[in-house]
């Protein structure tokens, strides 16, 4: 399945079957030229083999291009990072539009681009949704060398929450982890 703009769907499907068309994007986008060249303009100047450096910059990057936006209620909107990577180069200075899991897909594109694992992760937040549903996620990149990774050698990553630095992680009555 390739996706080249935007899938969307009736947010009545269960989380898992979001995830799963996120993930999907991710690994389609692995192959994308235009997310390989936004990831390389992400990069250029940074020193090389530096892990930390490197996550925080693509971080920054998606976090710069992205403007958050909630979804319509009863639908669910994804958009493909090759999309986004495209647009994002023919309109450079302009924002996005998105909730996170557009963040999410495009910073899990770019890291897998540049070589790292990442997971998804969803979470279910205090006074959240009325249904009692997830209704978050966020990322995690493995960087067993980085000094901001935990003891297992992960790094959260919320691109949504502007003031909050990696490591963070929303607070969560539950929460799932899925492998990219």
């Amino acid at each position: 399945m390739r996706i080249e703009t935007l899938e969307i769907f009736p947010r009545k499907n269960r989380p898992e079957e979001t995830v799963s068309v996120i993930r999907q994007l991710v690994l389609d986008s692995r192959k994308s030229a235009a997310v390989r060249s936004l990831l390389e303009d992400s990069l250029e100047g940074l020193p090389e083999h530096n892990d930390t450096i490197e996550i925080l910059r693509i971080f920054d990057t998606v976090r710069g291009s992205i403007r958050y936006v909630q979804d319509p209620v009863d639908l669910e909107f994804v958009k493909s990072p090759s999309f986004m990577a495209k647009w994002l180069h023919e309109n450079p200075g302009k924002m996005l539009a998105g909730d996170c899991d557009d963040h999410v897909v495009l910073l899990a594109a770019l890291l897998t681009s540049a070589g790292y694992k990442t997971k998804l992760v969803i979470v279910r937040t205090p006074g959240g949704c009325p249904d009692g549903d997830y209704n978050h996620i966020y990322l995690k990149v493995f960087a067993p060398l980085s000094e901001i990774a935990d003891g297992d050698g992960w790094i959260s990553l919320d691109p949504i929450v502007k003031t909050e630095q990696p490591g963070w992680e929303v607070e969560s009555d539950d929460m799932k982890e899925f492998d990219i």
